[in-house]
């Protein structure tokens, strides 16, 4: 369902991309190969038309450019505890977006995040 890359730090990844075809709730998890899952990479789950609802784990420190783009049917996202960048234009063209909690870690929303 899920590609994903090591980072340059060589002790986590990030997701990169996302088969198109997936429908309903998405978990994006934890860890992969023991190691923890830090970053949506830019562009990863975008045109996943389909998706109802995304789980961000606690993991996650940083939500890339256009990560969730032209998601359609997306109505609910759950951002973990330690995300601390969600990038431009991140949820572009969600219109069916109605229930975000965006935690207090959050530092950064870049320009049109949620356009």
């Amino acid at each position: 369902m899920f590609t994903f890359e090591l980072n340059s730090d060589g002790k986590s990844y990030s997701v990169v991309d996302c088969d198109d075809s997936v429908t309903g709730g998405l978990v994006i998890p934890s860890t992969y190969k023991g190691k923890p899952v830090t970053v949506i990479g830019s562009d990863s789950i975008d045109f996943c038309e389909n998706i109802t609802s995304v789980v961000i784990p606690d993991s996650i420190t940083s939500i890339g450019v256009l990560a969730f783009e032209s998601c359609y049917a997306l109505k609910t996202v759950q951002i973990g505890k330690n995300v601390k960048i969600i990038g431009e234009c991140a949820f572009e063209d969600c219109s069916s977006l109605s229930s975000i909690v965006i935690p207090a870690s959050v530092q950064t929303i870049d320009f049109g995040a949620f356009n």
